[in-house]
């Protein structure tokens, strides 16, 4: 007689790819996406750090491959109170990790006024002005 014996690895949740810190300006779209792996498959949150930590779900989608997901935060038309830090949490029966990240207000220089050409040669010049 032939005994089958079956055996299950477990794996803790691993974030293996985690959002990187961006910048942009007020009203564009950002996306940020956390990869995590572990054997049971992770289920990934998106916090944005204040206050109190916001759990955001209304802007997630997930892509789920053997035992590896991947989580894509959307932020479309980035308002001020979008700007700071955030982090995606991933876990499973074994673990809880996480990984911060930080949206930047990525800040738009005004146009030059006081325009001013210092010096001229042949194939150059110098300028100055004052930020706007």
């Amino acid at each position: 007689a032939t005994d089958n014996i079956t055996i299950f690895v477990y794996a803790r949740a691993v974030i293996i790819i985690p959002p990187q810190d961006l910048a942009v300006a007020v009203r564009e779209n950002v996306t940020f996406t956390c990869t995590a792996s572990g054997h049971r498959t992770p289920d990934i949150m998106w916090y944005q750090i204040g206050e109190r930590s916001v759990i955001l779900l209304s802007r997630v989608a997930e892509v789920i491959v053997n035992d590896t997901v991947t989580s894509s935060l959307f932020i479309t038309d980035v308002m001020e109170d979008d700007f700071g830090d955030y982090y995606c949490m991933a876990s499973n029966e074994f673990s809880v990790v996480r990984a911060n990240f930080t949206l930047y207000e990525a800040v738009v220089p005004g146009a030059p006024v006081n325009l001013v050409v210092t010096s001229t040669g042949s194939r150059s010049a110098t300028v100055s002005w004052q930020e706007g």
